[in-house]
């Protein structure tokens, strides 16, 4: 998981041109374009892992955070090019970690309903600011 990797780099690549299609689709319709940066299981836990430093499989899970922030900074810089409104829902998810379970207690990356329901209360109230 290095944004340097081949697959990664044509990942990124359709990113970029989705988000291009989908600005002109928008623009034309006159339609306002948010982009919402769903993160990882492994972002949102990015501080609970750094204090776990010395176990097992650290170093790897460090590369992949440093790759996904290296990933999601690139994605946002070009998505400011295009005017698209941002909502980030990293910093809601990761301020219940420890209080709240977001993920299931499995290996499984995706959200649980609680996890879903904090990204559905950021979208909402960022629509509802604007």
């Amino acid at each position: 998981f290095s944004i340097k990797n081949q697959q990664m780099s044509l990942g990124l690549g359709i990113i970029k041109n989705k988000i291009k299609e989908i600005k002109f689709l928008c623009g034309a319709k006159k339609i306002k374009c948010y982009l919402l940066l769903v993160p990882s299981k492994r972002l949102v836990h990015k501080n609970t892992i750094e204090l776990s430093e010395k176990k097992e499989g650290y170093t790897l899970l460090k590369n992949e955070i440093e790759a996904e922030i290296a990933v999601r900074m690139q994605v946002i810089s070009f998505a400011k090019v295009f005017s698209f409104s941002l909502i980030d829902p990293l910093p809601a998810l990761q301020a219940v970690i420890g209080h709240k379970q977001i993920f299931p207690h499995t290996e499984d990356i995706h959200f649980n309903g609680s996890g879903y329901g904090i990204i559905a209360e950021v979208i909402s109230n960022r629509l509802k600011k604007d």
